[in-house]
């Protein structure tokens, strides 16, 4: 799995979010580091999109064709309980 980001984050509506995010996928996934590939996306993309159009980050998760379905599962089941986590956080 890897996760495509943007780097502009200082200005958007949650700049900490990615950082947090990655930490808590970590945290709860045993042995587990996030892949990150960020960059500024200038094509109509839905990451560049949401910088743009919203000011908040936006974040391509692909997983590999031969990802095990299990490890899907419990990758996705991770990454969003986490961000909801940090969406329903009242102190950010």
């Amino acid at each position: 799995m890897i996760l495509l980001t943007n780097k502009e984050r200082a200005s958007t509506t949650l700049p900490n979010f990615v950082s947090d995010w990655f930490e808590g996928i970590e945290a709860n996934y045993p042995n587990y580091k996030v892949k990150e590939a960020s960059g500024n996306s200038l094509k109509p993309v839905s990451k560049g999109w949401f910088l743009k159009a919203h000011n908040a980050v936006g974040i391509t998760f692909e997983i590999g064709d031969k990802t095990p379905k299990e490890n899907i599962e419990l990758i996705g089941n991770i990454a969003a309980t986490q961000m909801m986590e940090l969406l329903l956080d009242t102190k950010n």
